[in-house]
């Protein structure tokens, strides 16, 4: 046999050696992909469903230690449905979140996602839970921004890798002149700050991001909409193995949507009925900057030894005296707290115009509040319902918790309490309780502030923070393996 002949017949039988191996590597894939369970299979399999979101004030945070957030409280209602534990991991930016998702390293993103074209390449959307603009904020009495080209020679705004950057890069096809910069991370009250600072003329958002603090940016308005309403969504990895938890997040929505559910934690977080005025919001964010600074280790003390969130105190104080040490009522409550003569002298106050005296006294009243209510109340029932006692009376709070259960609602919850309380009023009601009559309306309009006031602090704090950090530009791929990939190597 010849040398050419010899290496023709060696390269002939390669071949089937080759094509049997690849058949094998085929089947094996196969045989392991019918093995790999389902993202809702990993859910029930570890009894966990794995959430990634954002820390904001429309998806998730804290508040008196206990997690809130809308995109959590869906969540929570969605694992409830499952019969799972929640689990949430908070990312800092919205690619981290994008990536962690479509690599499986979570079982959904949970985080206010607009569902969008260049999305859909990574990630499978489920329906939308809400309907959204993207709206240009500008400050109030300048040129309001109507159209594309007012938009031209402003310096932009905008979360970095959002929707709003993709939609702005499809207007600069037609309007090359645009420009914006793209910032990492820092959420919705940092862009509205940054506007109302003059850092920049115009920050893009999601109309829901500035209906939930538009109250404490007075000075600010939106302008034009960029685009049609956008459908926020959740999302899962574009994969066949996300097909059956994307079918029950589907049928979680629709059930939600049919009972009202749905609606109704949309208001507890987005309604505007009870926004602060203009004046109060302007009155509140200026004593922050100048009055605030002078009393924050004092407040963060008494907080501390009393085992509560300094912002829940400060908000407190800011609600009862702007932080005003010497403050008095014609009522005769006076003080940081505005303590009265008997509850001063129930906590050992001897001075009620001492900002010290005053704050540990009325951190130690709202302690002994929160310790007399019931222990089946959690939170944030529990602080609510203390707050509003804090205002209007334990007694005449207890009225309207027995009014409210009379009336076959919660008595444990604030949510149901609150409608109730306005009805100490009204001498049909009052006149059948031990108390009697009380300004019923008070004690909600005092929680909603409070809680408002609180929100603030924290958001501010974690604003001052995100801007004192160094910000990293480089993104770093997560070092995560897909939950069915995970699973198979611990099988091993």
């Amino acid at each position: 046999m010849s040398k050419q002949k010899a290496h023709a017949s060696r390269r002939i039988g390669k071949f089937p050696l080759l094509a049997l191996a690849l058949v094998a590597i085929g089947v094996g894939i196969g045989f392991y992909s019918s093995l790999t369970p389902s993202l809702l299979d990993s859910v029930y399999q570890d009894n966990v469903l794995r959430i990634a979101t954002r820390n904001g004030p429309t998806t998730y945070y804290h508040e008196q230690g206990e997690a809130r957030g809308f995109e959590y409280d869906l969540a929570q209602r969605f694992a409830a449905t499952l019969g799972v534990e929640l689990e949430v991991i908070s990312v800092d930016n919205l690619q981290s979140l994008m990536t962690k998702t479509s690599l499986g390293g979570v079982h959904l993103a949970a985080a206010g996602l607009s569902d969008t074209p260049k999305r859909r390449q990574k990630l499978r959307f489920s329906e939308p839970y809400f309907m959204v603009d993207a709206v240009v904020v500008y400050r109030a009495g300048e040129p309001k921004p109507r159209t594309t080209e007012d938009l031209i020679d402003k310096s932009i705004a905008v979360v970095a890798n959002s929707s709003h950057a993709e939609a702005l890069s499809a207007l600069k096809v037609d309007v090359p002149q645009l420009s914006w910069d793209e910032l990492q991370r820092l959420e919705s009250i940092d862009f509205l700050e940054m506007v109302r600072d003059f850092h920049y003329d115009y920050a893009i958002v999601d109309s829901n991001e500035f209906a939930i603090n538009r109250e404490l940016f007075p000075s600010l308005s939106t302008g034009m909409r960029l685009g049609e309403p956008q459908p926020l969504s959740w999302a899962v990895m574009n994969s066949s193995a996300s097909q059956s938890l994307l079918d029950a997040i589907n049928h979680f929505m629709t059930q939600l949507t049919e009972s009202g559910e749905l609606d109704q934690l949309i208001d507890e977080y987005f309604d505007p009925s009870s926004d602060m005025s203009r004046g109060s919001a302007q009155t509140f964010t200026r004593r922050v900057d100048e009055v605030l600074p002078k009393y924050r280790d004092l407040i963060s003390q008494v907080a501390n030894e009393e085992q509560l969130d300094w912002h829940l105190l400060a908000a407190m104080a800011y609600q009862e005296s702007h932080w005003d040490p010497h403050a008095k009522s014609p009522t005769g409550v006076r003080g940081m707290m505005m303590l009265t003569q008997v509850t001063a002298r129930e906590m050992g106050v001897t001075n009620r115009l001492d900002a010290e005296q005053s704050l540990r006294g009325g951190a130690a009243y709202f302690k002994r509040l929160l310790g007399r209510l019931p222990d089946r109340i959690n939170e944030p029932d529990r602080t609510n319902l203390a707050l509003a006692a804090y205002n209007v009376g334990a007694g005449h709070l207890e009225d309207a918790r027995v009014i409210t259960q009379r009336q076959g609602k919660n008595p444990d919850l604030w949510q149901d309490v609150k409608e109730h309380l306005p009805l100490l009023q009204k001498r049909r009601w009052y006149s059948k309780t031990k108390f009697g009559y009380a300004r019923g309306q008070e004690p909600v309009d005092y929680v909603t502030n409070i809680r408002r006031f609180q929100n603030y602090l924290n958001w501010h704090e974690i604003s001052q923070q995100n801007r004192s950090s160094t910000e990293d530009e480089t993104e770093v791929e997560p070092d995560i393996l897909p939950l069915p990939l995970d699973k198979s190597i611990d099988a091993l």
